[in-house]
């Protein structure tokens, strides 16, 4: 072989070796290689894919599940004894949120299965003299709660919850309800510290975790409800109180397989509108509604 011979073997075989290791030494695809490169800061040279890992709060991509009251069926009792404002605004709140519901009356609760037709029944403002005395049959809202169903009531409805209705306290009269959700009793109207359309305030519980996201004291709008004083060794939460007498304002409990929530005050509502002269029922002028969604959410998971 000649010198030159020699020279072009060597350089042909220096070629093939390095198109070997080009093509044999390529590192294997890494979780780093599919990274979505559009999520990476370009502008910083020293960002590192994956070098720290986020928490759920702090991640998008990690989706929460929508609460349970997103999927509920939610039945507004509209009959004998309500309060058509009261209805119209939490109407206006249920549609506002997107949350499913349908008016019910006390022939429907005569006549149809509760289960069948809603998860949660919810009693609003009016007269809880007339919901016991008028509403023929209360067994089928007895049934409902206690075979799995929840039960919220607001004001009148939650005097109506409770087992006993104490109406001015020790001034007046106690009078036997019988759906007995609550046990103890629910006593108003609160004379000596609030009256009828004044604002309130609410002292949050701080250990209810959901109450964190809302200031310590909010103002609600009150219109005779009652304070709730409950049987001893009873077991039942307590989300928040009136702040001029620290007596309970908004309880939860359970009762059978379900469970309930009684609102005093009304978070759903609004002051007077200086325009119509009226209460507002849309959530404006301190309607608590972001935090009534957030107790209900609370709720529908607890």
């Amino acid at each position: 072989m000649t010198r030159q011979s020699f020279e072009i073997s060597v350089i042909t075989m220096l070629l093939l070796n390095f198109l070997l290791l080009s093509s044999c030494t390529q590192p294997p695809v890494t979780l780093a290689d599919n990274y979505d490169q559009t999520n990476v800061n370009n502008e910083d040279d020293d960002q590192e894919p994956f070098s720290e890992l986020k928490s759920s709060s702090e991640s998008d991509e990690i989706a929460k599940p929508d609460p349970a009251i997103k999927y509920l069926r939610i039945g507004l009792y509209n009959g004998i004894g309500v309060w058509d404002l009261n209805v119209t605004a939490l109407k206006n709140f249920f549609s506002e949120h997107e949350l499913n519901y349908e008016l019910f009356d006390e022939y429907d609760i005569a006549s149809i299965n509760l289960s069948d037709s809603f998860d949660l029944i919810w009693f609003p403002g009016g007269f809880a003299g007339e919901y016991r005395y008028l509403i023929t049959d209360l067994e089928p809202l007895i049934d409902f709660v206690d075979q799995g169903g929840y039960y919220v009531g607001s004001c009148a409805g939650a005097y109506f919850a409770a087992d006993i209705l104490s109406w001015l306290g020790e001034d007046g009269k106690d009078h036997d309800y019988p759906l007995n959700f609550f046990p103890g009793k629910a006593t108003g109207p609160l004379v000596y510290d609030l009256n009828w359309g004044d604002e309130a305030v609410l002292l949050l519980n701080r250990d209810i975790a959901i109450n964190d996201d809302f200031e310590a004291t909010i103002p609600v709008y009150y219109f005779d409800g009652p304070y709730f004083d409950a049987f001893p060794e009873a077991n039942y939460l307590i989300l928040a109180r009136y702040e001029v007498n620290n007596l309970p304002a908004v309880v939860a409990g359970h009762y059978g397989d379900g469970k309930y929530l009684l609102f005093g005050p009304h978070p759903e509502m609004g002051g007077i509108d200086e325009q119509s002269g009226d209460y507002d029922l849309e959530g404006g002028n301190n309607a608590q509604w972001e935090w009534l969604l957030a107790v209900l959410y609370w709720f529908g998971d607890w």
